[in-house]
């Protein structure tokens, strides 16, 4: 049995140093190869040299061209020993951080279905997170950590409607996130102060989100809120210094109250057909932010809602707009270019108030039928 193993891991690193040689990888290196499940015709038990093909005759049928992972094989198998195969999936190949030189990784392209009584997340050291609120999530029946394949999850003795407040507040070893469909509403600061949240997947049934349920998660560089989502709560994303994109949901018909504002590096807005209005102060302080894209519909910028947005270099802003208030713009000190889909007739009858450009260099409005001065 030991000799069969042997032959069988022999075949393995021919097969795979055969590949390298197709890509022209250099295997000098002790480095990783990552292959695609899908082309592998027998399995292997996790982190382990036990396999469990039936034959040598199973890994014969292995095709010349396999189909390789998204990086395609990014680095090298050692030339002398392939000692453990590991099977996961692309995601958690990527939170491993340390990728041992005489380990096979495999991705599987199968997608693992998320029981609605679990939620899965990672942690910075590898090692289980609790709520910080017991009463926020009860009904917990277990909390496990596989360090092998970096992964956590908390197991529910049934499924999880409602993520409570400070759920999770100031955990700072939570890293990701994966939420169930089965969840409807995240409470006020359930996500508060994580300092090193990277990525949150939500379910695709969650319509409330609370207030500042993801402020001063100054790691987050990215976020997309599912079209489930019709409530965000004032600073959701508040003081996300880190926080580059935002993609919105599409039926919430308003921006939320303090909603970015203190998001330094935010660089781009696109706003969702349904939503009609931006609350006060919603992207104040976003100094990195340069582009702000408004759909046909959108009504009102209350106060405020782009102060001191120093990278804003030009806005155009839609015909519907009716109403801009107090300090919109204040502080754009490199706003230079404002044009205006609509008439020079329809921006004089939109209700504007007195200082709602006030320290921005703009002096004309560019409209379809001509240029206003303001």
């Amino acid at each position: 049995m030991e000799q069969f193993i042997e032959n069988m891991l022999t075949g393995i690193r021919q097969w795979v140093n055969g590949k390298i040689s197709d890509v022209n990888t250099d295997i000098s290196e002790k480095q990783d190869a990552i292959i695609d499940l899908d082309e592998i015709r027998s399995g292997a038990s996790l982190g382990s040299t036990a396999l469990q093909p039936s034959d040598i005759s199973e890994w014969a049928k292995m095709p010349t061209k396999p189909q390789y992972s998204a990086e395609e094989i990014t680095s090298a198998v050692s030339s002398t020993v392939i000692s453990t195969i590991w099977k996961g999936t692309q995601a958690e190949y990527d939170d491993i951080e340390v990728k041992e030189y005489n380990t096979l990784y495999i991705i599987s392209n199968e997608t693992e279905q998320h029981p609605n009584n679990e939620i899965w997340y990672t942690s910075v050291n590898k090692d289980v997170v609790w709520p910080t609120n017991s009463e926020a999530l009860p009904n917990i029946i277990s909390n496990s950590y596989d360090a092998v394949h970096n992964k956590g999850v908390i197991t529910f003795s049934e499924n999880i409607v409602n993520i409570g407040i400070d759920a999770f507040k100031e955990k700072i070893t939570l890293k990701t996130l994966s939420l169930p469909n089965s969840v409807l509403t995240i409470g006020n600061n359930a996500f508060h102060s994580c300092l090193n949240l990277l990525k949150v997947e939500f379910g695709n049934s969650v319509s409330s989100i609370g207030e500042y349920a993801f402020s001063h998660c100054v790691s987050l560089k990215d976020i997309s809120f599912p079209d489930s989502v019709t409530t965000l709560g004032k600073g959701v994303l508040y003081n996300n210094i880190g926080l580059v994109n935002i993609k919105l949901p599409n039926y919430i018909t308003s921006v939320p109250f303090d909603c970015c504002s203190g998001c330094i590096n935010l660089e781009t807005v696109v706003l969702e057909t349904n939503t009609t209005n931006i609350s006060e102060f919603a992207f104040n302080g976003c100094f990195a932010l340069h582009t702000v894209v408004f759909n046909e519909g959108f009504t009102e910028l209350k106060r405020n809602v782009f102060e001191r947005c120093t990278g804003l270099r030009n806005i155009h802003l839609p015909s519907t707009l009716q109403t801009i208030s107090d300090a919109v713009f204040i502080s754009c000190s490199n706003l230079s270019y404002i044009s205006y889909s609509g008439t020079i007739t329809q921006w004089n009858n939109i209700s504007k108030a007195s200082d709602w450009r006030e320290g921005v260099p703009a002096n004309t409005v560019y409209c379809l039928d001509g240029n206003v001065g303001i």
